[in-house]
C-alpha cells in the first residue's frame, strides 16, 4: 500500500476535530499534482503547522475510499459540512482564501476519506527519521523513504493516543489505531508475497465461496486487491481465510498454498490462525492433505 502526507489547512482540521468527524471530503485543485500511486484503501496523513515549531507535524489520517472531480456546488450538495465548513458561502470563502485567488475554480478534486482519526499530539517526521521539506506545497509519498514508515507513524500515534475530544464526540475506541496498524501490517505482508496465480483458474467458484463465507461471518474483512482473502482482528488475534482449488494430495497447488501460509506468517512475524475454504468436499482418501495443512498451524 502507499501512504502520503498532505499539507492540510489547520482551520479545516480543527473544524473536523471539534465535530468529531470520522469521514471527510479532502478537496484540492483539479489541476493539482496527480497521484501515481495512491489508491482506495491507502492512508492520507494530515501534515500541518503545529504551535510555534518550524517543522510541520502529522495530526491524524484518513483512509481513501474514492476520488473524482466535481463542481463546488455539487461537492457541497454531496458532502455538505464534510468539506470542513458549515455553509456553502463559508466553503466558497475558504476556497478563495486557501487557494489565494479571487475567482472560484470551476471544479475541485475530491478525495473522500473514511476512518478519520486525530492524534492527541502532533507527530513530527524528524522523530521517526523522516525528512520532509518545509517548502512542500502539496504531498509527499511516505513509504518511498522507509517502507515501514506508515507502521512506525501508527505505532507512535498509538503511544501518544487519539484526540480526546473527537473520540468522545463519536465514542471512537482507542484501539482504532491498533486495528489500522494491523491492517497495514497485513497489506504490507501480502505485498511481499507473489499472488497465487492458480486461483484465477476458477474465479467464479472461489468468489462464490468467499462471498458466502463473508455473508455468514460479517466480522471478516476483504483484503484489498485479493478477492480470495479475508481477515479478522479480534482480541489481539489475527485470523484469516484463504479460498483455494486443491483437489488432492498430488495437486501442485498444495505446495503453493503451504508456502503462501508460511510466508505470510514469516512477514507478519507472528502466528496467525487460518481457515482454508473450498467449493467441494475433500474425499476421505485425501485426509493426509488435511494433516499437512493442520501441521503448519
Amino acid at each position: 500500500m502507499a501512504s502520503i502526507a498532505y499539507i492540510t489547512d489547520r482551520t479545516i482540521l480543527e473544524f473536523h476535530r471539534l465535530n468529531g468527524s470520522t469521514t471527510m471530503n479532502f478537496w484540492r485543485l483539479e489541476s493539482s499534482k496527480q497521484f501515481k500511486d495512491f489508491k482506495e484503501g491507502d492512508l492520507l496523513f494530515f501534515l500541518t503547522k503545529c504551535d510555534s515549531k518550524k517543522e510541520k507535524g502529522i495530526l491524524g489520517y484518513g483512509r481513501l475510499v474514492k476520488q473524482g472531480n466535481m463542481s463546488i456546488k455539487k461537492m457541497w450538495d454531496v458532502y455538505g459540512s464534510q468539506n470542513g465548513y458549515r455553509s456553502l458561502e463559508r466553503f466558497q470563502e475558504g476556497i478563495t482564501k486557501i487557494l489565494k485567488q479571487e475567482r472560484l475554480p470551476k471544479k475541485l478534486n475530491s478525495l473522500y476519506l473514511t476512518h478519520v482519526v486525530f492524534f492527541q499530539s502532533p507527530i513530527y517526521p524528524s522523530e521517526l527519521g523522516l525528512e520532509i521539506s518545509n517548502k512542500l506545497e502539496s504531498f509527499v509519498y511516505l513509504d518511498r523513504q522507509d517502507s515501514q514508515i506508515t507502521f512506525k507513524i501508527l505505532q507512535k500515534a498509538k503511544e501518544n493516543g487519539i484526540d480526546l475530544w473527537s473520540s468522545l464526540e463519536h465514542e471512537v475506541s482507542h484501539d482504532v489505531i491498533e486495528h489500522e496498524e494491523v491492517r497495514v501490517a497485513i497489506l504490507n505482508s501480502f505485498k511481499e508475497i507473489k499472488a497465487l496465480t492458480y486461483l484465477e483458474e476458477n474465479p467464479s467458484g472461489l468468489k462464490k465461496v468467499i462471498k458466502q463465507y463473508q455473508l455468514d461471518h460479517p466480522d471478516f474483512i476483504a483484503m484489498k486487491g485479493n478477492p480470495y482473502l479475508l481477515y479478522r482482528y479480534q482480541e489481539g488475534k489475527i485470523t484469516f481465510v484463504l479460498a483455494h482449488t486443491i483437489k488432492d494430495l498430488h495437486d501442485r497447488n498444495v505446495q503453493l498454498v503451504l508456502g503462501y501460509l508460511q510466508l505470510f506468517q514469516y512477514y507478519m512475524k507472528q502466528y496467525c490462525p487460518y481457515s482454508v475454504l473450498m467449493e467441494y468436499v475433500l474425499l476421505p482418501e485425501n485426509s493426509e492433505l488435511l494433516k499437512i495443512i493442520e501441521h503448519i498451524r
